[in-house]
């Protein structure tokens, strides 16, 4: 952040923070609404910040995870139910946010960032699958390992500035494999594994056999 930029930041911050808290003195609003309110300020400001220019793409990273902590804190204030139980896939999902738009802004020059993405992004649907207990145990080391699998994948396919990161296609296919064979063998798809994989394997042989000339 450049120093113009960075006194234009904490200029309008301080500024956001005694205009709550004076609020809140005057019992125009509730002092516990001046944590999700500030968070969703500041969140707001890093992500301004991070959309004005092209170097300031750390920005993301904080902007969406106070804006996910605004979501989660403020939530009993503007919705019926309480997300409590959904805080830290919430929380994870936002931070995840933050990288992926990270790549997207410095047109993969950071590409880097999809790994934390990736990697958040499978601990934000491993809370959600445990909450809603569509797998349980050591079924979500499967998914852990498979989401891995996946955000390597997309390392290897996504355009990059340079040259493309061929390694990723290793631990791509290594840690996608252990995540599926870790969930097939932890749950009840493994009866239908086989089956498919004879499907699959008959329609590749008709499909690649060779064809009649003339």
């Amino acid at each position: 952040m450049k120093r113009l930029d960075s006194k234009i930041f904490w200029g309008l911050l301080l500024i956001l923070m005694g205009i709550l808290f004076m609020l809140a003195n005057m019992d125009f609003i509730s002092l516990t609404v001046v944590g999700p309110l500030l968070f969703g300020a500041i969140g707001l400001l890093f992500v301004i910040f991070f959309m004005l220019r092209k170097d300031n793409w750390w920005a993301a990273i904080p902007g969406l995870a106070l804006l996910s902590l605004a979501l989660v804190s403020g939530a009993e204030w503007v919705l019926p139910v309480s997300l409590e139980s959904w805080s830290g896939a919430i929380f994870l999902g936002g931070l995840a946010l933050g990288f992926f738009a990270v790549y997207a802004r410095t047109l993969a020059e950071q590409w880097w960032a999809l790994i934390p993405a990736g990697t958040l992004t499978t601990f934000s649907a491993i809370i959600v699958m445990e909450t809603l207990q569509i797998l349980q145990g050591e079924a979500l080391g499967g998914v852990f390992l498979l989401g891995m699998g996946l955000t390597f994948a997309l390392v290897y396919i996504s355009p990059s500035p340079t040259e493309r990161q061929k390694w990723a296609a290793i631990p791509a296919a290594i840690l996608a494999a252990m995540g599926v064979l870790g969930i097939v063998a932890l749950t009840d798809l493994l009866a239908y594994v086989w089956p498919v994989a004879l499907i699959l394997l008959g329609l590749y042989i008709l499909l690649r056999r060779p064809r009649n000339r003339g």
